[in-house]
């Protein structure tokens, strides 16, 4: 359930990101099928270990990393890139807190760029923040 509640978290507030792009830009989560032509968002968390910080073992503490592979044609250039990268960073701020159900998730680092990657038939640039979320079983 708790993945569930992260995953939610994080694909709705990235869908209103993705709607208000101009134009829109389509995005795709994890394990969803589809072939589009750049441009379009590709979303993956990479998470790391759960740990129990308590002794009485009803703590869960979940972090990792939320990329956000900005997908273009290729030979367009940079601006584009830099431009969603950007955005992400302004929508999504550091210690803003996505709260889905019982589940508040905090990110911890902002969105930030690496170097993009040119393909044959496309040009991604990853974009990641780092979060962690703690949940308190009953």
């Amino acid at each position: 359930m708790s993945d569930t509640l992260l995953r939610a978290a994080f694909e709705t507030r990235l869908s209103t990101w993705a709607a208000a792009q101009s134009p829109a830009l389509p995005i795709f989560f994890e394990n969803v099928t589809g072939n589009p032509a750049p441009p379009y968002a590709r979303v993956d968390l990479l998470k790391g270990d759960t740990e129990n910080l308590f002794l009485d073992g009803k703590h869960r503490q979940r972090v990792g990393v939320c990329q956000v592979s900005l997908v273009l044609p290729p030979g367009s250039g940079t601006a584009r890139a830099s431009a969603l990268a950007d955005s992400l960073d302004a929508a999504f701020p550091v210690a803003t807190q996505l709260v889905q159900g019982s589940m508040r998730v905090t990110l911890t680092r902002p969105f930030s760029a690496a170097a993009g990657v040119p393909e044959r038939d496309s040009y991604y640039v990853p974009v990641t923040c780092a979060y962690q979320a703690h949940t308190v079983l009953p």
